[in-house]
């Protein structure tokens, strides 16, 4: 019989062919999975249940095809908001940059007009107000008010220098009581 090999486990799944009646009146043989379990305390009487396993797989298609449908609405879901979030981002690093790009290119501007005011290639020394507020903006900030105190600086030590070459000359030309005035 089918349930000896079941006998040593007290119980199991067993597969076998048996007849199944169909719509039109016939039979055939078709696949069936069984549960068997030995009753205890009686003589070799066993329970059983089974169903056809062509009609256990439409069940379970029955059943899985929703949670499919749940899953792949999820996943569509899970990658529409992914990839928003990647184009949020991606804009926010964008703008992060420009304005960090911006920032870097004005505090290179100033310093390179600065040193070309200082190496006397140019008479003006135009610098660019700081981009932002940030660590950048505050030490474009810092640079800029330093710029403006040696421009004035030497604006002052300029100006003492004519007065000097100026007095120099009224001194060369015989008046000894000229004095310089300007103050570097």
């Amino acid at each position: 019989m089918i349930y000896t090999r079941l006998q040593k486990w007290g119980g199991g799944f067993v597969n076998f062919n048996f007849t199944k009646p169909q719509k039109d009146g016939s039979n055939i043989i078709a696949l069936k999975n069984s549960y068997a379990q030995m009753i205890p305390n009686t003589d070799d009487i066993w329970i059983s249940t089974a169903i056809y396993i062509d009609t256990l797989g439409q069940k379970a298609d029955t059943l899985i095809q929703p949670i499919e449908n749940n899953m792949k609405s999820r996943f569509i879901t899970s990658i529409v908001v992914a990839f928003i979030c990647v184009l949020i981002i991606m804009v926010f690093v964008w703008i992060f940059q420009k304005k960090l790009i911006l920032s870097i290119h004005i505090l290179q501007n100033n310093a390179s007009v600065f040193f070309d005011y200082l190496n006397n290639k140019t008479n003006k020394s135009q610098i660019l107000p700081p981009a932002t507020r940030d660590e950048l903006g505050e030490i474009a900030h810092a640079i800029n008010e330093n710029i403006q105190n040696t421009k004035k600086s030497l604006e002052q030590d300029n100006l003492a220098v004519k007065k000097a070459i100026s007095t120099v000359q009224v001194i060369e030309s015989g008046d000894l009581t000229a004095r310089i005035d300007a103050n570097p």
